[in-house]
């Protein structure tokens, strides 16, 4: 009788699997068709991504999207200069992420802002760290003046503008900068857009437009202000290389002199030196000058493209020198850009977005990487782990106990797969191997049998490993055939 018992819930477990799949592929056909719901004579195009499986109908597996602060996109990261243990890091759809211990934990930062929102940048007011911003893309900008804990959009005019570079000014700690790029039609989504605000953010004002030399499709991807004159403003160009003002972003000149490519993606000043520092994408290049830009010198940089270039507080007469790159993980140099480390993560991407250094704690790195969430160094740069190896800002799908794991809680997590603790949800470890996919809809245990549903099909623990539950296929030319033939 216990075989037979079995065996129901598990036809009942795949008769749900399929229902819940097939009630998702006809949402995702008719989005992907632009037809909605309610135009039910539309013609939808029969989908030709998926496996066919009795009695189980199972999409083709897709690449694993990983979620919170151990997976996904993380493009900008800031530590609160007043106090180290407080870190923000901003992930491309899924919000802010907050850390209050140094990046041992993690939480969602505070309400008002979505939770899926896009960010791109982040800054904050040194002297007044709790006046913190987030940049979007597609959703403007957000402003909390309680560490993040909660938000409010500000700056109505930034519509839907991709808000790229946030900088305060050193001097004036009311001024604000904002380099944003325009996502209509308006110049094929290529215009940049140059915001200040003189209030601590709270109303903007349009400075410029990114037409220039006869085009209005360019636009820039930071913007920095001169530590010891706040009416100098440097300008990095996407596609027209660096520029300056002196007249307090009035007007603008370019300071190109010694440079062969003109593709700028940042420029950092050293408070100590005065030297500054210029990154580009592709040729990448890396450019210092000592005479505020008026003459530039090229690094001997090998490495791929330049996101970011950021200074850290390590030496008594000068700055540090970090490079964000492309493929080629956070690059360093101990003298003044005269020689370049590379310091690479055990992932194949190697592609940072950014690089924040503690100031009172400057052997403590992060770097936001692609797909593959924050890493952590604590030894300057000679190894890195990855942040947040729990269960955190998480969605999750299903918790259970198993007489196979005795004394341990297991949990579904969608886009993290399977995870157990033993100590009350303390720590967590990974129970995904055998998985081919991370995105686990649920976990059961059945008499003493664990198992977990993926968008790839049903899986049985064996003790150590996930084992996929193979189910008879059926060759039907397409989903309605199947309907038709299973009906």
């Amino acid at each position: 009788m216990k075989s037979l018992h079995k065996a129901f819930i598990l036809v009942f477990l795949a008769g749900l699997f399929y229902l819940l799949l097939a009630f998702s592929w006809t949402e995702n056909r008719i989005q992907a068709a632009g037809v909605s719901a309610d135009e039910p004579n539309q013609t939808v195009p029969a989908p030709v991504d998926y496996i066919q499986y009795l009695p189980i109908v199972a999409k083709a597996p897709p690449p694993p999207v990983p979620i919170g602060p151990v997976g996904g996109s993380i493009t900008s990261v800031l530590v609160d200069p007043l106090n180290p243990k407080i870190v923000y890091a901003g992930s491309f759809g899924g919000g802010v992420l907050k850390t209050v211990d140094g990046g041992n934990t993690w939480f969602k930062s505070g309400m008002g802002m979505p939770g899926n929102a896009a960010i791109q940048s982040l800054g904050l007011i040194p002297s007044s760290p709790n006046i913190v911003f987030a940049g979007t893309i597609g959703d403007g900008i957000y402003r909390s003046i309680n560490y993040g804990d909660t938000w409010t959009k500000v700056g109505e005019s930034f519509g839907t503008n991709a808000v790229y570079g946030i900088t305060p000014d050193p001097n004036r700690p009311n001024v604000v900068y904002v380099v944003t790029r325009i996502t209509t039609s308006e110049c094929d989504g290529l215009r940049g857009a140059f915001y200040r605000s003189e209030d601590y953010g709270v109303t903007w004002t349009l400075l410029r437009y990114g037409d220039i030399e006869g085009t209005c499709k360019d636009y820039w991807y930071d913007v920095d202000v001169n530590p010891w004159d706040s009416n100098i403003v440097y300008l990095s160009y996407h596609q027209h290389g660096p520029y300056r003002s002196i007249d307090y972003a009035s007007s603008f000149n370019p300071l190109r002199n010694g440079i062969n490519d003109y593709q700028t993606r940042s420029i950092a000043i050293d408070t100590l030196s005065k030297r500054m520092y210029s990154g580009f994408w592709d040729p990448t290049y890396v450019y210092f000058s000592d005479n505020s830009g008026e003459q530039w010198i090229k690094s001997n940089f090998q490495g791929s493209g330049v996101l970011k270039v950021v200074l850290g507080p390590l030496y008594p007469d000068y700055q540090r020198v970090f490079l964000a790159t492309f493929k080629s993980g956070v690059a360093f140099s101990n003298d003044r850009g005269g020689s370049w480390i590379t310091s690479s993560f055990q992932n194949p991407q190697n592609i940072v977005y950014d690089v924040a250094i503690s100031n009172t704690n400057p052997q403590r790195w992060y770097a936001g990487t692609q797909f593959t969430g924050l890493y952590i160094s604590t030894n300057y740069g000679a190894s890195w782990i990855q942040a947040g190896t729990g269960i955190i800002a998480s969605s999750i799908a299903g918790l259970t106990t198993s007489s196979q794991l005795p004394g341990e809680t297991i949990a579904a997590v969608y886009g993290q797969g399977i995870m157990a603790t033993s100590d009350g949800g303390q720590n967590w470890e990974e129970l995904n191997q055998g998985l081919d996919s991370m995105n686990v809809t649920s976990v059961y245990d059945l008499d003493g049998q664990l198992y977990a549903l993926a968008d790839t099909g049903v899986y049985q623990f064996n003790g150590t490993v996930w084992q996929y539950i193979s189910l008879p296929a059926v060759n039907a030319p397409n989903l309605e055939a199947y309907l038709d033939y299973s009906s």
